[in-house]
């Protein structure tokens, strides 16, 4: 019995370890400031509220407090980015809400863009991408929620990006909320099992 109840106690620790890899730090970024995330300093932050750019809707967060907003003006054709490195298991997944919005018009074809990258020289993935030429001129796509599962364990590199195209004279900008990595739900029933045989099994001794 003893032998049982320590088996099962590692299994649940050494599942408990696997999710707590899996977080991101600070994807509400309900810190009020980019903690965690590496980012392009002047043209990003965690903002309350944002305006909409050439009149389309004002932005606020998805969830709590704050939201990450990059903006682009670091120059024509270059973009400013966020990331952040997270441990992932195979089938877990990222998830994120964003959106475009633009004051530039066609044929500056502004864009913004999510990918995932495996580190070590793994495959970039595309989560999200839109442009001028995709929202139209002075447009915007709303809060859009993104789910991707992985497919393999590891560490990933997570990358938002937002650039103007053309020139550098008016602006485009992504915001970023809720960004997290999700056990599967098989995972989660698994340490649930398993913490309630070893209660059981514990409150049979006592018996």
């Amino acid at each position: 019995m003893k032998k049982l109840i320590t088996i099962c106690t590692v299994a649940i620790l050494v599942l408990g370890t696997s999710i707590a890899q899996a977080n991101l730090t600070n994807g509400g970024f309900e810190t009020g400031d980019l903690s965690g995330w590496a980012a392009t300093p002047s043209y990003v932050s965690a903002v309350t509220f944002a305006a909409g750019l050439a009149g389309t809707p004002d932005w606020s967060p998805v969830d709590g407090d704050y939201f990450a907003y990059l903006e682009t003006g670091v120059g024509e054709g270059i973009y400013t980015l966020m990331t952040q490195d997270f441990w992932a298991n195979e089938g877990y997944s990222v998830e994120f809400d964003i959106f475009f919005d633009t004051e530039d018009w066609d044929p500056w074809f502004d864009d913004g863009y999510a990918k995932l990258m495996k580190a070590g020289g793994g495959a970039e993935t595309l989560l999200y991408s839109e442009s001028v030429a995709t929202v139209g001129d002075f447009g915007a796509d709303g809060w859009t929620h993104i789910s991707y599962v992985i497919g393999d364990s590891g560490v990933y590199y997570l990358e938002f990006g937002v650039e103007n195209v053309g020139d550098n004279e008016v602006l485009s900008a992504i915001g970023v909320d809720n960004v997290a990595v999700v056990p599967a739900p098989g995972a989660i029933l698994l340490g649930s099992i398993g913490m309630g045989l070893v209660g059981w099994l514990r409150r049979r001794r006592t018996l």
